[in-house]
């Protein structure tokens, strides 16, 4: 299993005019958008929540799976993607 730089993330401008940058204060990370554009911060956004949503979605998984409810296809889906953020 790979490993991500542990949440929480947020996001933020470097500066005035610079591409929006993701981060996690301690230890720091960085990732910059270098293609800043109309999607730009919807994208910051988006990946500053990937850690809370890879936990979220984990935490579904099981609990569906504990009641026996929700669609297989889905669920695999669902699976798949988490395997696919892991790198599995």
């Amino acid at each position: 299993m790979s490993e991500h730089t542990p949440g929480p993330w947020d996001w933020s401008y470097f500066y005035e005019g610079s591409p929006i940058g993701v981060y996690q204060t301690d230890p720091v990370a960085t990732v910059a958008l270098v293609k800043v554009g109309p999607n730009a911060q919807a994208n910051a956004r988006l990946i500053a929540a990937a850690p809370k949503l890879l936990d979220a979605l984990k935490d579904l998984c099981e609990e569906v799976e504990e009641c026996e409810l929700g669609n297989p296809i889905t669920l695999r889906a669902a699976r798949a993607a988490i395997a696919k953020a892991e790198d599995i």
